[in-house]
């Protein structure tokens, strides 16, 4: 229906209409076009006495396909007119079904000449349909041409037993052949040699028509591996090998009838008429069953040893050929290196089996009638080890390529004779830790993108075309992400920007650049620490868990540089933003809008430090963006709160007695507001509000029950001393329930060691209803602790004069978070070590 389709594209309604008047009823093209397209109609000859036939036979069956669709179609109206079109049609031609045929290839060949005047090509499918449609004509030729010679050998056979039983009466009666019973032979014989002239031509033409068939199914078995190699990198693929499995079997039933035909016609005549011919067909027949034993499944390509997998190989010919052979057909599966590889098929060269160990590498073919399919399937391998080939220059393990080879063999009855069958699986990259995922990822990427079609194992191009880059990395996105959103030419040329290394403003400056492997993934990018490709493949990640439907439905702009970031925000209204994927981490995602670092400041566009899988895990992007009060519009001028609603998480009540906490995210200079204390319901319970940066703060804190700790007598803690140190922009504000002594006077003021951002020379105090209240031993020497912490307050960057003031270090302080203030389960051991790991 791809040529319809375009066709609709390209003319409005009533050109449509005026195009297809008095040539076909436009509903039936419409409403049939799937089989109208699927028929060889222009590789038919109205010319060939036998198109006569085939004619009225596709003039029926387009009756039966109308009738077919209008019994389930529920439209009674259209049903009921396509069954008339098609009626209609069939009287009129009925009795000329030859001016039927040339009415379709009319139809056919008017609509691609419209299409191509209109300065389209047509797409690839329509040609590769065509070429299906060439090849399936060719073959019911041959089929054809094959029933001839078998018909011209019997009727020739029968002449020459004629013409040798009159020779022998003949003989019989004048005891001697005379001169004039020579002549009248040799004149009775004319037609002898002429047919027999006739069908020697005829048989080696069909052996060379059949030459060029087997050419054909095997082109396309290779661009089925090419299919299938160009999905590893999230390429459509069709994986059906039914077409090709029948063609196939149609090409060894025919050999296998000519080989037959031509032992037949050199017994009858005594001699070798066809000298070579026989091993032609027996090369022929060696070249479909080895090219259809295929890997339908393939391993991972990047394999992680001692870990387990899936695979499989389907033999195309299995369902012909196998209840031909002598004994159960087994697979087995083994490692080999590149250079291996090369050298399959070599005279004299032995495979070393010691390159790689798979356990569970043995499998049976076996045919399943229900399917139409022979397949060995590979349960739950396994690689155990590998060994590895010594490196060219600066080669890592992960340019390494191995591959899996499935081998097996198969001896045919008919014909006594083995055959030796292997199936190369796509090239296999083998890491021994998570971390060489990415660099491997890189090399399949640049492989299955770049190979050609029967390359010598596993060349692949070193440089290639920069608009190639693109779309591959537009078709693993749009794969990975799982979206129908592409990759445009601004993204294009930001990506170009960043792994050229260069600033230029000019989109043309690339197009016809080229490439390296280097520049893609081993060098790494101007001023950072990382590869272009580690850089992507982190924007991948992060995109596919997080940001998949802010992406698929526009909100995120995603690669662009600041530059242009500048270009479209510069004349915006002050709270205008846009998403970006951070230019300078790996997985990151920024915002960057319109505004004001003070309040009396000018607007300016300001960058929000990027979000990471980390930060999202803790609140989604939606949130975030809710949080910042200073986000009013996104780019161009959508209203937030309309754009991104559906992404705001909604509060629930709790049922198990606890107040809920949460984490909002804040700006440097806007103010969180804490919950007012008629909104509480216990009046023991307070609020926490602590600023921190996002790098560090990465977990909640859950509240815990109320312990009731008791302060000792005498000991006063009305006057303590916190250090804590509040980070740039942008921050979190951390809102968790926290529990205090009854004890503990609610007006006790608590000094806070003011931040950078603040007044030096001022105490900022603040009340314990806004700020936790720890008690150091080290501080006030008693007994016991006055307080018990029940959520650890982390302590960062205590200065030197407070420790001469008597305070812990950072370290003896969560040491005494830790013997003061259990919290259930491991949680806060948990916390403890997470903030001495990031310390570190």
């Amino acid at each position: 229906m791809a040529l319809f389709n375009l066709m609709q594209k390209l003319l409005p309604v009533p050109s449509l209409k005026e195009f297809y008047r008095d040539l076909f009823p436009i509903e039936s093209r419409f409403y049939l076009a799937v089989w109208i397209e699927n028929q060889p109609w222009e590789f038919m000859n109205p010319m060939e006495p036998s198109i006569a036939g085939i004619a009225s036979s596709l003039l029926s069956k387009l009756v039966e396909e109308a009738e077919s669709f209008s019994r389930r179609c529920t439209d009674k109206s259209l049903a009921s007119m396509l069954c008339h079109q098609a009626h209609t049609i069939n009287a009129r031609y009925q009795s000329e079904p030859l001016n039927f045929l040339e009415l379709m290839i009319k139809i056919i060949q008017k609509e691609k000449k419209h299409v191509l005047e209109q300065g389209k090509q047509l797409p690839p499918s329509i040609q590769e349909k065509q070429n299906d449609l060439e090849f399936i004509t060719n073959l019911t030729e041959v089929r054809s041409n094959v029933r001839r010679v078998q018909t011209m050998r019997i009727e020739l056979k029968q002449i020459c037993e004629e013409l040798k039983r009159t020779q022998d009466f003949t003989v019989l009666q004048s005891g001697h052949p005379n001169d004039t019973f020579l002549n009248k032979l040799e004149q009775e014989s004319i037609p002898e040699k002429a047919l027999q002239e006739g069908l020697h031509c005829l048989i080696q033409k069909v052996v060379q028509d059949v030459g060029a068939l087997l050419s054909f199914v095997v082109r396309k078995i290779h661009l089925w591996k090419r299919q299938q190699q160009l999905s590893g990198n999230g390429a459509p693929f069709d994986d059906n090998l039914l077409s090709i499995q029948e063609w196939c079997e149609s090409l060894v039933d025919i050999i296998f009838q000519m080989n037959q035909e031509i032992l037949l016609v050199c017994s009858d005549a005594q001699i070798d008429p066809f000298p070579g011919l026989t091993e032609k067909l027996e090369s022929m027949l060696h070249t479909v069953i080895t090219s259809t034993f295929l890997v339908h499944k393939q391993p991972p390509q990047v394999l992680k040893t001692q870990a387990r997998f899936d695979t499989g190989v389907r033999f195309l010919l299995g369902l012909k050929l196998l209840g031909m052979c002598q004994k159960l057909t087994t697979v087995k599966a083994m490692v080999i290196t590149e250079m291996q590889a090369r050298n399959l098929g070599t005279p004299g060269q032995v495979l070393n089996e010691s390159t790689g160990e798979i356990l569970n590498n043995i499998s049976s073919l076996e045919n399943n009638t229900s399917t139409k399919t022979c397949c060995a399937t590979f349960k739950n391998p396994k690689l155990q080890k590998i060994k590895r080939s010594d490196r060219k220059g600066s080669e890592s393990v992960t340019e390494e390529k191995f591959a899996v080879l499935f081998s097996t063999e198969i001896t045919l009855s008919i014909n006594n004779k083995k055959y030796q069958l292997q199936a190369l699986s796509l090239p296999i990259v083998v890491i021994v830790h998570g971390s060489q995922d990415n660099n491997a990822a890189a090399t399949i990427l640049w492989d299955n993108a770049f190979s050609e079609v029967d390359r010598i194992p596993f060349v692949v191009p070193d440089r290639v075309p920069w608009h190639q880059m693109c779309e591959t990395l537009n078709m693993k996105f749009m794969a990975e992400v799982q979206t129908s959103r592409r990759l445009i030419k601004e993204h294009f040329f930001f990506l170009a920007q960043k792994i050229f290394g260069e600033s230029s403003t000019n989109l043309e400056d690339f197009e016809n650049r080229c490439v390296s492997w280097s520049q893609f993934n081993k060098e790494v990018l101007p001023g950072r620490g990382f590869t272009f490709w580690q850089w992507f493949d982190g924007v991948l990640d992060l995109t596919k868990e997080f940001l998949k439907s802010y992406w698929s439905e526009g909100l995120i702009i995603g690669f662009i540089s600041k530059t242009y970031v500048y270009h479209l925000l510069s004349s915006k209204t002050e709270g205008t933003f846009l998403l970006r994927f951070s230019d300078s981490e790996i997985g990151g995602i920024t915002i960057a809008y319109i505004g004001k670092q003070t309040d009396d400041g000018p607007l300016q566009i300001l960058n929000i430090q990027p979000f990471a899988t980390k930060d999202l895990k803790i609140r989604s992007l939606g949130d975030r963006i809710r949080d910042i009060k200073l986000l009013q519009h996104l780019y161009p001028n959508q209203p937030k709160d309309v754009v991104f609603q559906k992404y705001y998480s909604k509060e629930q009540n709790r049922k198990d007695g606890y107040i809920n906490s949460k984490i909002v995210t804040t700006v440097e200079g806007v103010a969180v507001q804490s919950p007012q204390p008629s909104e509480q319901q216990n009046p023991q319970i307070c609020s926490l509000e602590m600023r921190q940066n996002p790098t560090i703060l990465s977990m909640p804190f859950a509240p815990v029950r109320n312990p009731s700790p008791a302060v000792s007598p005498g000991v006063s803690p009305h006057i303590q001393d916190i250090s804590t140190n509040l980070m740039q922009c942008p921050s979190y504000s951390l809102h968790t329930n926290v529990y205090r002594s009854s004890d503990q006077p609610i007006d006790s003021p608590i000094i806070m060691r003011q931040p950078p951002s603040m007044n030096p020379q001022v105490n900022y105090t603040i009340s314990p209803t806004e700020a936790q209240v720890f008690s150091s031993p080290h501080r006030y020497p008693v007994q016991q602790p006055q307080l018990q912490a029940q959520v650890p307050v982390l302590h960062m960057d205590l200065t030197n004069e407070l420790l001469d003031l008597g305070y812990p270090t950072d370290q003896e302080i969560l040491n005494l978070i830790a013997q003061e203030s259990p919290l259930p389960g491991p949680q806060h051991t948990d916390i403890v070590e997470d903030f001495l790991a990031m310390q570190e």
